[in-house]
């Protein structure tokens, strides 16, 4: 039994976030080699009363839980038929690249401003301890180049010898929204400080 408040929090946020590139995912991870995904059962419970049962993707683990309200959340349980020494749940949310090598600036940055609303949520009354991201960092498989031609000031970045670019965020460009350009598409973006 797992307690759906955190997850509920988890999924609410993600489900509010504003850029096309964020991504969330819940995947169970078997730790014995003596069961499968066909084995795993998962449910939604209310103490002994069974409210849904959660299909599980055999081939990739990955299952889609439903947001509640608050109120909801805080009396239900997510129950699966396996021990924590067997089974873990894991929640991810990442940042998907882009599909094409342009994109508005906008769309691409938003993702600071919904990893940080994630990282307060998550952070409860110590919100005020948590890192704030203000750059993003794009993570390429060759040597690569952004461009951002803006009104006032083209920028260009190019890959470090980590074949990685950082831009931090632009207020002024947000407000813009010039098309960023990529010369290949990253193979990940992650924010950063």
């Amino acid at each position: 039994m797992i307690e759906y408040e955190k997850i509920n929090r988890l999924l609410s946020t993600a489900s509010q976030s504003k850029s096309p590139l964020i991504q969330s995912e819940i995947k169970l991870e078997i730790l014995s080699d003596e069961i499968s995904y066909d084995d795993v059962k998962v449910s939604i419970v209310n103490g002994d009363q069974m409210l849904k049962q959660i299909p599980v993707d055999v081939i990739t683990g990955t299952i889609e839980l439903p947001v509640f309200v608050d109120d909801t959340a805080k009396q239900i349980a997510l129950k699966l038929n396996q021990d924590k020494e067997s089974l873990v749940v894991n929640l991810n949310a990442s940042i998907k690249s882009p599909s094409s090598t342009t994109i508005p600036y906008r769309d691409l940055f938003i993702v600071i401003e919904d990893f940080n609303q994630f990282i307060r949520k998550m952070a409860g009354a110590m919100s005020f301890l948590a890192p704030k991201t203000s750059s993003l960092k794009f993570q390429f498989d060759q040597p690569s180049t952004i461009k951002i031609p803006a009104n006032n000031k083209n920028h260009q970045f190019e890959t470090n010898p980590d074949r990685a670019i950082e831009v931090k965020m632009s207020s002024s460009l947000m407000e813009e929204n010039p098309t960023v350009i990529f010369s290949v598409i990253p193979t990940s973006i992650e924010p950063t400080r």
